[in-house]
């Protein structure tokens, strides 16, 4: 009997492989449902990417245009700084009072408000 044990044994592992593989009876129906849900995913996904890519189009065609306005105000407001900066270095207050200082101060004050 021991002789033939591992004989045994493996025509015994041989029969309950074949009776519990798979073979035909796999539900393919089942795999093609799962393949439709999981396309329709895709497609829908698809959409919505395309969706927002044409909001990320609009966004930076935005930012652009903001950009440009920004931009002008930006070298208006440096030429304006330097026009006024030459004129600061034009002007001399060695000779002048407190009183006029502090009514040029006042002006700068009233100016940056």
């Amino acid at each position: 009997m021991n002789k033939y044990l591992s004989y045994i044994i493996g025509a015994a592992m041989f029969l309950l492989g074949w009776l519990i593989a798979p073979g035909d009876k796999v539900d393919v129906s089942q795999y093609e449902r799962e393949r439709e849900t999981y396309q329709k995913r895709i497609e829908e996904l698809k959409a919505l990417r395309a969706a927002q890519d044409s909001v990320s189009a609009a966004i930076r065609k935005k930012m652009k245009q903001d950009s440009a306005a920004h931009a002008d105000a930006l070298k208006r407001k440096e030429i304006t700084i330097a026009r006024l900066r030459g004129e600061i270095d034009e002007v001399s207050f060695k000779n002048n009072t407190s009183t006029d200082l502090d009514s040029v101060r006042r002006e700068i004050l009233r100016a940056g408000i």
